[in-house]
């Protein structure tokens, strides 16, 4: 599933209560790229899922959320379930990165609602997906 694609072919909400990324990748070098392709935007990037919990606990605020699909230690589909169990808004925010989606975690994302977006991507394929989600930085 290329990263531009919706799966319910909806455009995202239009309103984003916030401008910034919330990226959540266990890999630095991932975490980095990412950072500064959507810098423009303003993008909090950590490598696990509970300094992501942490940050949105403590009141943050992101208009997207970028995760990987395989976390060290947890999926990120679970992730994506945690989350939006303490914060609901984030429904149809959550886009999950991978460099290889199986056909049944296809079909998971799409009955869940959830973009996937492939690794690697461009950065001008980031930086549009970013924009899809929260208008023009």
């Amino acid at each position: 599933m290329k990263g531009a694609d919706r799966p319910d072919g909806a455009a995202p909400p239009a309103q984003a209560r916030s401008e910034q990324v919330l990226v959540v990748d266990d890999d630095p070098h991932v975490t980095v790229a990412v950072a500064a392709a959507l810098r423009a935007w303003g993008v909090c990037a950590v490598q696990t899922p509970d300094a992501a919990a942490a940050l949105l606990r403590a009141g943050g605020d992101f208009g997207l959320v970028l995760c990987d699909l395989n976390l060290d230690g947890e999926s990120g589909l679970v992730f994506a379930d945690r989350l939006l169990a303490e914060r609901p808004g984030l429904a149809g925010r959550i886009v999950l990165m991978s460099g290889f989606f199986s056909p049944a975690e296809q079909r998971e994302l799409e009955a869940r609602g959830i973009e996937a977006y492939q690794k690697p991507g461009s950065l001008r394929g980031l930086r549009e997906l970013a924009q899809r989600y929260l208008g023009a930085a």
